[in-house]
């Protein structure tokens, strides 16, 4: 169910981004077949291994890899830029944090936006954010 779809989605993902490393690989269904192999081999040997060695190591190897990306969007963009927008966005998540949280945008959902017949979209069932937030919601399920 869920994680087949969260599979075939990261697959995707993946695919496209050797794609635009390595262009000589193509985006394709095999390709992606293999890719799904790959991790769900790995993945079972991790589990396979146990806690102490397998997953406590894919998690180390994961942590080591996230804060060295990190570093290298830091140090070979624009440190004092993304210093600032890190300060700034955190103030803005601290500040509204309670209002973001109970933010739903139900009232969205009644009807079509307003102004929507001004932008053409005459049809209710696919105007704007309404059909964008009930679908893309089954990703959070």
């Amino acid at each position: 169910g869920i994680n087949a779809e969260y599979g075939g989605i990261g697959a995707i993902q993946v695919n496209a981004g050797l794609h635009i490393l390595v262009p000589s690989v193509p985006v394709s269904t095999p390709v992606q077949m293999v890719i799904i192999w790959t991790i769900t081999f790995c993945a079972t040997l991790s589990v396979v291994s146990g806690l102490r060695r397998g997953i406590r190591r894919i998690s180390q190897a994961s942590f080591m890899i996230g804060v060295f990306l990190m570093l290298v969007v830091l140090f070979l963009d624009q440190p004092q830029y993304i210093l600032n927008l890190f300060i700034q966005t955190l103030g803005y998540y601290v500040q509204n944090i309670i209002q973001l949280s109970f933010h739903t945008d139900a009232f969205e959902q009644l009807s079509p936006s307003y102004g929507s017949t001004e932008r053409g979209r005459e049809d209710a069932t696919s105007d704007g954010e309404s059909e964008w937030m009930n679908e893309w919601t089954v990703f959070y399920w």
